[in-house]
């Protein structure tokens, strides 16, 4: 059923799961004839856009800024009118199945977010990115620990840091390699096990 909803009226129901989590305005507002539902969401964004053009005022904003931030915020906030396509259709059947959806990526460990279930390529660069600033937190670590231990290193002392230095990254990428075969291969024994 979720799969036949227009994009309107999945921000209208990520609306209602996220802000309005508990559907109390949702409930309010379904009741009412469409004429006081318009003139609600007229008053909600115009008094959002106020409100939020005069709490900024307060803060050293420039007015072009002041005006964004609350025009941002104020869109954000008219996402409510989406409602109105949501009250021909079974929310609760929506929501129910929806639920149901979660649960089951929980109970299968589906999620995105886990290593087994990205593209290759995504952990790849994931790993690249994590080495780049593992790499740069040693250098700088290193750099500081030299130059702390010894105020004025002569030439020889800092060929001598440069040469063990270089000794730390190259072990440092082998260990990480090594480490990201050993992932590698834990993450293709689950994918063949599933």
């Amino acid at each position: 059923m979720k799969s036949n909803l227009t994009l309107a009226q999945q921000i209208g129901i990520k609306w209602l799961t996220s802000i309005d989590s508990n559907a109390a305005l949702y409930l309010l507002l379904k009741p009412l004839p469409v004429a006081l539902r318009i003139s609600f969401y007229v008053v909600l964004i115009a008094g959002t856009f106020l409100i939020l053009k005069f709490v900024l005022s307060f803060f050293q904003f420039t007015s072009e800024l002041g005006s964004y931030i609350a025009l941002v915020l104020t869109l954000f906030a008219s996402c409510i009118i989406f409602y109105e396509l949501l009250y021909v259709l079974n929310i609760e059947e929506i929501l129910k199945e929806k639920r149901e959806k979660e649960q089951f990526i929980k109970a299968h460990k589906l999620q995105k977010w886990r290593l087994r279930n990205m593209p290759f390529l995504v952990r790849l660069l994931l790993y690249l990115v994590l080495y780049i600033g593992l790499q740069q937190f040693i250098q700088i670590t290193s750099i500081v620990a030299f130059f702390t231990s010894m105020q004025v290193p002569t030439e020889a002392q800092t060929m001598q840091f440069v040469h063990e230095f270089q000794i730390l990254i190259k072990w440092f990428t082998v260990s990480y390699v090594a480490m990201l075969g050993i992932l590698e291969y834990c993450i293709a024994k689950r994918k063949a096990q599933q």
